[in-house]
């Protein structure tokens, strides 16, 4: 009998397990399906199969399973199943990984479904977290509201509006109030109109600021009167609309002068007037702001404007003599680095080398951790080329070849092999990725196992901060995380957090810089006769390799092409029916990218910092810096655009271009 029971028992543990087996296997499956069918948009047959998983209580998947059937209720507005699917979560979950889009989802719920009680109680919550507040404050508004306690709901509507006028939920916020006031609930007082017109200003939306302003009364010696001005005239600055600004801030200075805006006027009249074409003008204002008003905050400012003005026209005596100014007087300032370098890059334009030695030193010296000191360095060696000092040159330029990964360091191992020299790139850390499994990450691997992607990643960055020694791991899997889900922006983040810490290890720079799009990059790079490496440098720069990027300027896709350049590349390329949300698609984006460089080629002679430069701000540009600058030195050339976003563009697609050649 003993032996029978002990059979039993033993073929008992036995079915047991394979059972437990076949319903581990089937969770995977059912999980699987479900985020095949959630990622190609497939939603109810996705929930379904959440649904058959949650059932069978395996981690993680339940937890993820349980948290995508809230998210897609949601998205199907069925809002009391997502409202039952988070807080069910909430109660399982309390320390979950999605815990905190789940409460944001549990809220959003409940405005949906007209819960307004719920909705204070929920962003409450989320308040006292300090998680989002902007938007927590602009729910419990609306809560308030739905409920009726219009004086409640007014107060949170401005606090969003005082505390975060820069964010998306001010304009929300301003909305409500509009609808309150509609209805008799709620009358502007003065600082409530300067209030959201400050914030309509910094949300780019000028006129409606601007249509708050006029509406305030105004009052001699009156802080808001002041503001409103000020604001006012800031809204014609930006808009370009100079000689209306000058006369706003003119009015603010000879009527409404309030302490700390009469010298924040002054600033821009004379910014208006630089911007206008009158420099001389511009000038004279500047110098004079910075001898009367010492203190100010934009008293380096104006020296940095006056010096650039003097350096625009060519006057490089005299600009060097500002910004040495300006370096002297403000050392400890955050223009201190850019003048040093600005007053010797003068001196060298004047060729005066032993004088353009001194700041170059002095940045090298006092701002060795600045962006310029790379800058510094390689003119220096430049200088000492020039000078016969070869030594010092090879010097220099030695260092920048090791330690610079940018745009110096590749000018400057370009300049050693001129000089007949052997170039080794030998990066001080050169740690390979080895072992790189998911093994201490269970979680994260079981995920990824089964392509959700994105569920792995955010269990992976949930433990990345208590998970310091293993963050190279993390970061590499965060990369190869996003890149599967064609997320590259988010790949190229994590894959530069991960060069940081290995160095320039070849599988760190392949995820630092990937080339998706391969295929098509190379097809018409070879059908316009361009390098396939130019043109991912370029696709790199322009967008991180986004499709759906759209750039403030409206430049659209992967090559960052505005609508009207399209349009007339793609009717001379003979493609019919273009419209501009034919640039979302990648293939053709490529196509009509590669299209324009080769034609800016042929414009500029082959000559890669000038086609990246008119890419970026425009031929018509370029070809006016070349009549002002000539183009002969091109490396000179470079550090003459005008234009600090081009001038940047060029230096980094250089450097970027350098890599893709290396690794490629």
């Amino acid at each position: 009998m003993i032996r029978r029971g002990g059979n039993f028992i033993l073929i008992s543990l036995v079915i047991l397990t394979l059972v437990s087996i076949c319903v581990a296997d089937e969770a995977d499956r059912s999980f699987k399906k479900a985020t095949e069918y959630r990622l190609s948009g497939k939603l109810e047959r996705a929930i379904q199969l959440y649904r058959k998983t949650v059932e069978t209580s395996k981690e993680p998947l339940s937890e993820h399973a349980l948290y995508h059937i809230g998210e897609i209720s949601a998205a199907l507005e069925r809002w009391d199943e997502s409202i039952a699917a988070f807080r069910l979560y909430l109660r399982r979950y309390p320390r979950g990984v999605r815990r905190k889009e789940a409460l944001l989802g549990l809220g959003e719920g409940y405005l949906n479904a007209g819960r307004f009680d719920k909705v204070i109680e929920v962003y409450s919550a989320l308040l006292k977290e300090g998680l989002n507040p902007a938007m927590a404050l602009l729910r419990i508004g609306r809560g308030y509201e739905g409920v009726g306690k219009y004086r409640e709901a007014i107060s949170y509507y401005r606090k969003v509006i005082e505390r975060y006028p820069s964010a998306f939920y001010a304009e929300s916020a301003i909305s409500r109030l509009d609808g309150l006031a509609r209805k008799g609930k709620f009358h502007f007082t003065r600082k409530d109109l300067l209030l959201q017109g400050i914030a309509l200003y910094r949300s780019g939306k000028y006129r409606d600021a601007r249509r708050r302003f006029i509406r305030i009364r105004l009052r001699r010696g009156d802080s808001i009167s002041t503001k409103a001005l000020y604001y006012t005239g800031m809204s014609h600055m930006d808009e370009r609309r100079y000689k209306s600004a000058i006369s706003i801030f003119n009015k603010l200075l000879k009527s409404y002068p309030y302490p700390g805006y009469v010298t924040s006027a002054r600033f821009r009249i004379a910014q208006c007037y630089r911007r206008r074409g009158y420099r001389r003008e511009a000038e004279r204002r500047f110098l004079d702001f910075a001898r009367r008003y010492p203190w100010s905050r934009w008293a380096d400012d104006a020296l940095y404007e006056a010096g650039s003005i003097q350096m625009e026209e060519g006057r490089y005596s005299a600009a060097a003599y500002t910004f040495r100014r300006l370096a002297t007087k403000y050392g400890t300032g955050r223009l201190a680095d850019d003048a040093l370098w600005l007053a010797g890059w003068c001196e060298y334009k004047r060729h005066r080398y032993s004088k353009a030695l001194e700041p170059f030193r002095e940045v090298l010296r006092s701002h060795s951790k600045s962006r310029f000191a790379s800058a510094a360095r390689y003119w220096m060696a430049r200088i000492y080329e020039r000078i016969g000092n070869r030594a010092s040159a090879l010097y220099h330029y030695r260092r920048l070849a090791a330690d610079d990964n940018w745009y110096y360091g590749v000018k400057a191992r370009k300049r050693l092999r001129s000089m007949g020299m052997k170039v080794r790139v030998d990066p001080k850390r050169k740690a390979k990725l080895r072992d790189w499994d998911l093994k201490p990450f269970p979680r994260a691997d079981k995920l990824i196992s089964l392509g959700a992607y994105d569920d792995g990643a955010r269990e992976l960055t949930a433990i990345l901060p208590g998970n310091r020694n293993l963050r190279a791991r993390i970061y590499y899997n965060l990369s190869v995380c996003y890149g599967r889900m064609k997320s590259y922006p988010q790949s190229i983040k994590y894959g530069i957090y991960l060069r940081g810490v290995l160095g320039d290890s070849p599988d760190a720079l392949k995820l630092a810089y990937p080339m998706p799009y391969r295929r098509a990059i190379e097809r018409w790079a070879a059908e316009f006769g361009l390098d396939s490496g130019f043109v991912a440098a370029m696709a790199y720069e322009e967008s991180r390799f986004d499709p759906k990027a759209v750039s403030p300027a409206g430049a659209i896709g992967l090559m960052q092409i505005m609508p009207s350049t399209g349009k007339s590349m793609a009717r001379r390329l003979g493609i019919r029916r273009f419209s501009s949300s034919n640039l979302f698609n990648p293939e053709l984006n490529i196509r009509l990218g590669c299209y324009y460089i080769s034609q800016l080629m042929k414009t500029f002679k082959g000559q890669l910092e000038l086609v990246a430069a008119a890419y970026n701000g425009g031929p018509g540009r370029v070809n006016g810096w070349i009549k002002r600058f000539g183009d002969e030195e091109i490396d000179e050339f470079v550090e003459d655009i005008p234009y600090p976003e081009t001038r940047r563009h060029v230096k980094k697609t250089i450097a970027t271009y350098e890599i893709y050649r290396t690794i490629y």
